[in-house]
């Protein structure tokens, strides 16, 4: 196998998606001798008849809705004998330049000195566009991080050796932050790159009331897991400072799940989701 870094687009009822971006990406991956793969979560909607009419070369298929982490694991248990060093994953609701891989090859030269290196992000715009024109010296990595947007990432396959794969009792939301813990954690270092992709957000939601649920209960899980004491108060007081402070305005995907619901809904969740984690310690 000649190609040392794979795609893999996760995939959950985003049919509109894949219809306007999915045949550009794969392009651009064969131009670039980028292997491709596809991992649905048993989607409800066209999606899994879609993949297969167009005949995508590497598309897996959990056979049942088990959440975004299964989804993710189920590809990369598939493909991490295969000989690739780097795995892209990415959400189906992105668009990338047409000098995405260019770009993204030049930055991995940035990082072939840093032995340590585990995960590598990408810069979230809002605005959709064609070309970066990035100089050589542009791609170069600076930012160094303590965590990174979780719709576009590289893992470097020593990182999966060193702490394995994601943990899938999150279903959805905060699999990747507890990635990205255990990544530095495990004295892996987090970079950002400059170079910028383009993200929808929250493209293949369908519940919004269930998904603000498992955000809420999703956070308390995470601090339960990974904080000390100290940690996981922060933690509350940051959930209890978002749902009552009725001026609070942070325009952020993790910060409108736990908004959108209204205040006695997003009341019970918080507390049933205190509930949920003292029952499944």
């Amino acid at each position: 196998m000649k190609n040392d870094s794979c795609l893999i687009v996760l995939n959950y009822n985003g049919i509109d998606y894949l219809k306007s971006n999915l045949n550009e990406i794969f392009r651009l991956c064969e131009r670039s001798e980028v292997d491709f793969f596809v991992g649905d979560d048993n989607s409800t909607d066209e999606s899994i008849t879609y993949l297969k009419q167009n005949s995508i070369p590497h598309f897996l298929n959990t056979g049942q809705n088990k959440g975004y982490a299964a989804n993710l694991n189920n590809v990369l248990k598939n493909v991490v004998d295969k000989g690739y060093q780097k795995f892209i994953v990415a959400n189906s609701d992105i668009e990338i330049s047409d000098d995405f891989f260019e770009n993204y090859k030049l930055t991995l030269k940035s990082l072939r000195n840093i032995i340590n290196w585990g995960l590598l992000g990408f810069t979230e715009i809002n605005e959709s566009f064609k070309k970066q024109n990035l100089t050589s010296q542009e791609c170069q990595v600076q930012n160094k991080v303590k965590t990174i947007k979780g719709f576009l990432y590289v893992i470097n396959l020593k990182l999966i050796h060193t702490i394995g794969y994601f943990d899938e009792s999150y279903f959805m939301y905060g699999e990747d932050n507890d990635y990205f813990y255990r990544t530095r954690k495990a004295g892996f270092a987090i970079y950002e790159s400059p170079i910028k992709v383009f993200h929808y957000s929250e493209g293949s939601e369908l519940n919004l009331k269930k998904n603000s649920w498992l955000a809420y209960r999703n956070s308390i899980m995470f601090a339960r897991k990974n904080l000390n004491r100290w940690g996981y108060l922060k933690l509350m007081l940051s959930i209890i400072h978002i749902i009552y402070n009725p001026f609070y305005k942070k325009n952020d995907p993790s910060v409108n799940r736990l908004r959108r619901s209204g205040f006695i809904e997003n009341h019970i969740f918080f507390y049933k989701s205190i509930v949920w984690n003292f029952k499944n310690k």
